[in-house]
């Protein structure tokens, strides 16, 4: 009988874990992800693409993201998409690699981390 339910209910407690493994990655803590700028919305030549149709985005290191478009057109796109989004840093742009460097996390930031990540756990419960 438990496993029957445990059975039933196992697609929709996936479909909420897979929504929190997404919705998390892309918050800012105190560690560089390419997950926080993959999905930053360029535009390029009047399209709109995300920024992981334009570069290769990687980690390079604890704390800094390195971004190496694949064409020196994109470069200026992406430094504007990068400057418009709300992740607490401003993209350097060094020769043809673009590199963001994750501020540590601030008091008040903690904070409104926790208010997000409430936030967040709400919308989880709804999905169910």
């Amino acid at each position: 009988m438990p496993k029957e339910i445990i059975n039933k209910i196992r697609p929709e407690l996936d479909k909420v874990i897979s929504f929190l493994d997404r919705e998390l990655a892309r918050i800012r803590t105190g560690r560089a992800s390419p997950f926080l700028v993959e999905d930053v919305v360029v535009d390029c030549f009047g399209k709109l693409l995300p920024l992981k149709q334009l570069a290769s985005i990687s980690a390079s290191g604890p704390k800094q993201i390195l971004i190496q478009p694949w064409d020196k057109s994109y470069i200026e796109g992406i430094v504007r998409a990068l400057e418009k989004t709300g992740i607490g840093a401003s993209p350097i742009v060094d020769k043809e690699v673009i590199r963001i460097n994750v501020p540590p996390l601030t008091q008040e930031y903690r904070k409104e981390l926790l208010k997000l990540l409430s936030q967040k756990q709400e919308e989880a419960r709804k999905i169910i």
